[in-house]
C-alpha cells in the first residue's frame, strides 16, 4: 500500500495531462527519499474525458471523492480553476485533504455586484466558445495579458484542443469564478498544512495568494520569481518542489 495519494487539478482549458510530468516528478523524488506515492489527475468536468458531466460545483466536487483511497494520507494541489474546485473540497469535507498546494487561485469573490460583473463575463466567454469553436477561443484566450509570460507550446495548445464546445461554455457557467460562493469564511479554522504559490509577476493573484497565506493558519505563501499566471507550464519544478516538501512534512520526513 503507497505511503500517500499525490492529487492535481487543472486549470480551465486543460487537462489532467497537464500535470502527469509534474506529478511524476514529484513521485520519483519522493520515492528517492522512501516514500512511496501513487499520483492521479482527473480530467475536471466539463474538460476532456469529463466534458459530458456536470460542472455545477457541487456535482464536479463530489467526483473527486472518489479519488481518494481511505486510511492513505491526500496530498493536494489545484492550479487556477483547480484550485477553486480544491477549496470546494475543503470547505465541504476538510477531512479529506491532509495537505495542499493552491496555486494560482482563489477562494472566490466577497462583493456581489463584482461577483454579479464577473458571472456576466464568464457567459459573455460561454457565447464566444459556441461561436467561435474551440480552436479559435483557445487561441484568443491563450493570448490574455494574464498569460503573457508564457507562450503555449504546440503540445499544450493539441492537449486543450482535446476539449469541447459544450464542455468548456457549461464550464464558465457554472464553475467560473463568477459561479462560486466566495469561501473566505471557510478557510480560518482550517487545520491544513498549505503551501500557496503565486508568480510574482502575476500582481492580482499575489495579492490573492498573500491574502489565502494570511487566512489559512498553517499557510506558507511562495512567490516564484519572474513567473506570471502559467505556473504549471513556468514553474513546474518549483511546483514539484512544494508537492515534496508539504509532503514530507505531513508525513513526518526532512524536508531536505
Amino acid at each position: 500500500m503507497p505511503d500517500v495519494t499525490l492529487l492535481g487539478l487543472h486549470g480551465f482549458t486543460q487537462t489532467g495531462r497537464h500535470w502527469h510530468e509534474i506529478l511524476a516528478a514529484a513521485h520519483d523524488r519522493l520515492l528517492a527519499r522512501g516514500i512511496s506515492a501513487v499520483w492521479r489527475c482527473p480530467d475536471l468536468p466539463g474538460h476532456g474525458a469529463a466534458a459530458e458531466q456536470s460542472c455545477a460545483l457541487d456535482d464536479a466536487v463530489d467526483t473527486l471523492y472518489d479519488l481518494v483511497t481511505p486510511d492513505i494520507p491526500t496530498v493536494w494541489a489545484g492550479y487556477s480553476m483547480g484550485g477553486r474546485h480544491l477549496l470546494h473540497v475543503v470547505a465541504q469535507q476538510p477531512e479529506l485533504v491532509d495537505a495542499m498546494v493552491l496555486i494560482s487561485t482563489t477562494a472566490g469573490i466577497d462583493d456581489a455586484e463584482a461577483r454579479a460583473e464577473r458571472r456576466r463575463l464568464d457567459e459573455q466567454r460561454a457565447q464566444e466558445v459556441e461561436a467561435l469553436g474551440v480552436d479559435e477561443f483557445l487561441s484568443r484566450w491563450t493570448s490574455m495579458d494574464m498569460f503573457s509570460t508564457m507562450a503555449a507550446t504546440p503540445d499544450d495548445m493539441a492537449e486543450r484542443q482535446r476539449n469541447t464546445v459544450t464542455g468548456l461554455a457549461a464550464s464558465l457557467r457554472n464553475a467560473g469564478t463568477g459561479a462560486q460562493q466566495p469561501l473566505w469564511s471557510h478557510l480560518a479554522g482550517l487545520d491544513i498544512d498549505t503551501i500557496v504559490l503565486s508568480g510574482d509577476l502575476d500582481t492580482k493573484f499575489t495579492a490573492i495568494a498573500e491574502r489565502l497565506t494570511n487566512t489559512l493558519p498553517q499557510a506558507e505563501h511562495r512567490r516564484v520569481a519572474n513567473c506570471g499566471h502559467a505556473l504549471l507550464a513556468e514553474a513546474p519544478r518549483d511546483i514539484a518542489d512544494a508537492l515534496v516538501d508539504i509532503t514530507c512534512r505531513r508525513l513526518g520526513y526532512p524536508t531536505t
